[in-house]
């Protein structure tokens, strides 16, 4: 079972995925879930009665300190709802989890040292790659078919500059999630 274990650790993990399906299900809705609610509380902090109170309504009276308030409204209020329920039901779920799983099952994780020649290095400085360029088309897709093409980023509501950034990176989760869910579904029931 170790030599299992030492030749290809994919096809250990493949297996308990498989045979665990029901704890990997709770935790890809968990990641959903956790997901849908920071957009959720993105929206809240960005677009609320509160943040029309507090921050300029058109992008041409912003500044650094509007931006820098936001930010860390964000970051506080993403921590305190999202990050810190998130990751103490994922301590629960896991420590619930581990203690039933079997001396046997445990003894069938990949060990967590790793073979320093199979790792793919990771180059630095090469910029946002594909997924920024397809954002960054979609966006002005977006852009073009709301009208907005002509139009001054002074004119711009603040609103209007978060709905669509954010209505562009949930378009193309979606184009590029559909294939995606399809692969990992079709390399999860694929047999050896």
């Amino acid at each position: 079972m170790a030599k299992e274990n030492e030749d290809n650790p994919k096809d250990v993990w493949k297996k308990l995925v498989k045979k665990h399906w029901k704890i990997a299900l709770i935790i890809a809705a968990g990641i959903a879930c956790a997901f849908i609610g920071a957009i959720f509380v993105f929206l809240w902090r960005v677009t609320g009665p509160e943040a029309i109170l507090r921050y300029p309504q058109t992008l041409g009276l912003w500044t650094v300190g509007y931006l820098f308030t936001l930010f860390f409204d964000l970051i506080l209020w993403e921590l305190l709802i999202i990050g810190i329920p998130v990751i103490a039901a994922a301590i629960v779920i896991y420590v619930i989890w581990w203690k039933k799983l079997s001396a046997e099952e445990k003894q069938e994780f990949p060990n967590s040292q790793k073979d320093k020649r199979a790792q793919r290095k990771m180059s630095k400085g090469r910029g946002g790659g594909f997924f920024n360029i397809l954002l960054t088309i979609t966006w002005l897709i977006i852009i073009s078919v709301d009208g907005y093409w002509d139009v001054a980023f002074g004119g711009w509501t603040f609103i209007y500059l978060v709905n669509s950034i954010l209505g562009a990176f949930l378009w193309d989760l979606l184009i590029l999630g559909i294939p995606a869910t399809i692969v990992l579904i079709w390399w999860l029931t694929r047999a050896k």
